[in-house]
């Protein structure tokens, strides 16, 4: 993991974040991050349980539930989408 200050930004900026990295509110809430290939996976982990993965699609925008939902074919997944 690579931490480093970016004067222009005013802010932090962490690079090669493989095994992960967490940051949590005062609250108790959480989001995982870690880096994978040319993407990003996000884990949402509120304080009052469970948790949630998504994958982020750099080139489009998009962000991708992780979570598997059976379809009306048996067998086969799906995956949501959402646009920012």
């Amino acid at each position: 993991m690579k931490l480093y200050y970016d004067i222009v930004e005013k802010c932090f900026v962490i690079g090669e974040v493989f095994s992960g990295a967490v940051l949590e509110t005062a609250e108790g809430n959480r989001v995982g991050f870690c880096m994978r290939d040319d993407t990003i996976e996000l884990n949402v982990m509120p304080k009052s349980g469970g948790d949630k993965w998504f994958r982020i699609d750099m080139q489009n925008f998009d962000v991708y539930s992780m979570g598997r939902h059976k379809s009306s074919q048996a067998g086969s997944t799906e995956t949501q989408s959402r646009r920012r």
